[in-house]
């Protein structure tokens, strides 16, 4: 009798460790079904992640300073890298419209612009040949300002001539005049990049209340020029620049 209750209970112990067996076998696998459905879960968080990680190179961007673009994209970005950038930076595209610039256009413009009649930029040929959107584009690296591009930025500027500083960072400033009726406001720069290749420089600032301003650019080369005489006879920067401003 008590060899048979001695197996009895040997039994017994087997069948509760077989049953335990049984139930870590099965903790493991619904372990690897909540695995299956927490998946998605972790690529959202790496998608987010990475959004993340492109919304702070866009704000870290060399190319960008206080939401405004800077000239050396024009001059180091091909044209696909310059719209990615552009528009991570919440510009879009407008379409044969009236953007208003601190040259007060009177005409229809095309280009990228962020915030109506506040931030906007443009890349021509002439004053009626905006580029396309497929033509900025498909711009190879530093084919952008080899006509004329105009933008605007903004800051705390003492004058116009300050943000040539910082917008125009990296390149050779030269010559640089105010206009003597808005010395704070007007003028213009001569500017070299590293290739030699140099640009005449415009500007007009806007100031407010609040100790910010909005500067104008408008930048063109000697090949805009030839293409375009200023008042039908100025054919370079060196004909424009004695007329204007000696």
């Amino acid at each position: 009798m008590k060899k048979l209750l001695a197996l009895l209970i040997a039994a017994s112990l087997l069948f509760a460790l077989a049953a335990c067996g049984g139930s870590e076998k099965n903790d493991g696998s619904e372990t690897g079904a909540d695995d299956t459905v927490t998946e998605p879960a972790q690529n959202d968080e790496t998608t987010i992640a990475d959004e993340t990680a492109a919304e702070q190179t866009a704000e870290e961007s060399p190319y960008f300073q206080n939401g405004a673009v800077l000239f050396r994209a024009f001059l180091e970005l091909s044209g696909e890298e310059f719209v990615s950038l552009v528009e991570a930076q919440g510009f879009a595209w407008y379409e044969d419209d009236y953007v208003m610039s601190g040259f007060g256009d009177s005409g229809k413009s095309s280009g990228f612009q962020k915030n109506y009649l506040a931030d906007y930029i443009q890349v021509y040929n002439s004053t009626t040949d905006y580029r396309s959107y497929e033509d900025i584009k498909s711009a190879g690296k530093g084919e952008l300002a080899k006509m004329a591009v105009a933008f605007n930025v903004k800051g705390e500027y003492t004058d116009g001539q300050e943000a040539i500083s910082i917008v125009f960072d990296g390149l050779e400033i030269g010559d640089a005049k105010k206009d003597p009726n808005d010395e704070r406001g007007s003028g213009a720069a001569r500017i070299k990049d590293e290739n030699g290749t140099e640009y005449l420089v415009q500007y007009a600032t806007e100031f407010y209340t609040n100790n910010t301003a909005v500067v104008s650019f408008i930048v063109r080369t000697d090949d805009y020029f030839a293409a375009n005489p200023f008042a039908g006879t100025i054919h370079s920067i060196d004909a424009a620049w004695s007329m204007i401003y000696s």
